[in-house]
């Protein structure tokens, strides 16, 4: 399977990897966040077996028919596997998985990409794509089913360098009238605030993604000069107990909260899972994003709605795309 840019709308760095299995076939996944990708090959019990790594570029058609020549020759090595029945891929924009385009997004320079039929031009196997948040959406519940198996309706909060939402309802992943549901991170929550990369002003996106919350620990941090820390580093200093990088950390728990109590209103979902580095620090952000819920939320709602981390510490998404073809072989859990 082939998993294109991120987590959400909002990628930041490309990883694609592909999936394989000896007794049921073979599937390819590439998973990509805008500047670097990573191309894996898994079994059908979604275990890696092989991970290349490599930049994505501008250029979408140049890039596609990269990875196709690297799933040729992972297909090659392989040649033990039986079967390859498709490529899965998870992109962080707008994608129109019926017409098999990429449409668009904030982070990754491609508009209108046809990357169903340029990669399955390139590889001569079938390709399946989504969105990553819906991606990540499907994984938890194709991957949690024990934990959701009494479960119809689950939204997923994806917290990367954007934010996006995978939709669940009654047993379905919702996409929408012209597949583009879940941009819940351009939703602007305050009108009067800073201007969006989508254009808007006061986006969900700038209070409460991995971007904003770096943003705010350098500016409670001060002093210029320093080396501006990835997300999984400001995670490790809040771990050490560093002051600004955990009140930063708070602050962007306290928007998650304010966005997911509007959700959960709107919704009415039985669970609430959210996925990304943030997590890591879950001991601290779950209070205060339940707390912030339970005071807006509607009753009889607040005590009902279960907000859980993600299954899943890294790329949830690519999981996800792993899952694409499976669930097109399986058709389990429908997909609406």
């Amino acid at each position: 399977m082939l998993r294109l840019p991120g987590t959400t709308c909002c990628g930041s760095s490309t990883v694609a990897s592909c999936s394989a299995s000896s007794q049921i076939g073979n599937q390819f996944h590439a998973l990509k966040l805008p500047r670097s990708a990573v191309l894996a090959l898994s079994d059908f019990n979604n275990h890696l077996v092989s991970r290349v790594s490599f930049e994505t570029g501008s250029d979408a058609g140049a890039f596609l028919n990269k990875i196709g020549k690297e799933i040729r020759k992972l297909r090659s090595k392989h040649d033990d596997f039986i079967e390859f029945p498709g490529i899965g891929v998870s992109l962080p924009g707008l994608v129109d998985n019926h017409s098999g385009k990429f449409l668009l997004s904030v982070v990754l320079p491609w508009r209108d990409v046809p990357v169903v039929r340029l990669l399955e031009k390139a590889t001569n196997l079938p390709v399946i794509i989504d969105n990553s948040a819906r991606c990540s959406a499907l994984a938890e519940i194709w991957h949690g089913k024990a934990q959701y198996a009494q479960v119809r309706d689950l939204l997923y909060v994806s917290v990367s360098t954007g934010l996006a939402c995978g939709v669940v309802i009654d047993g379905g992943l919702y996409r929408g009238g012209n597949n583009t549901a879940g941009q819940f991170g351009h939703i602007p929550i305050d009108l009067n605030g800073s201007e969006c990369r989508c254009g808007q002003r006061g986006c969900w996106d700038l209070y409460a993604s991995d971007k904003a919350t770096i943003k705010r620990y350098l500016g409670l941090r001060g002093g210029g000069g320093k080396r501006v820390p990835t997300i999984r580093k400001l995670m490790e200093l809040v771990d050490s107990g560093d002051p600004a990088a955990t009140e930063a950390v708070r602050e962007t728990a306290r928007y998650l909260g304010i966005g997911i109590t509007g959700l959960i209103n709107g919704l009415d979902p039985e669970v609430v899972v959210i996925g990304g580095e943030i997590t890591k620090g879950w001991g601290l952000i779950e209070p205060i994003i339940v707390e912030e819920t339970k005071r807006s939320l509607l009753a009889p709602r607040s005590h009902v709605v279960a907000i859980r981390r993600s299954a899943f510490e890294v790329r949830p998404s690519l999981k996800g795309a792993l899952t694409l073809i499976q669930n097109d072989l399986l058709s389990v859990p429908h997909m609406g």
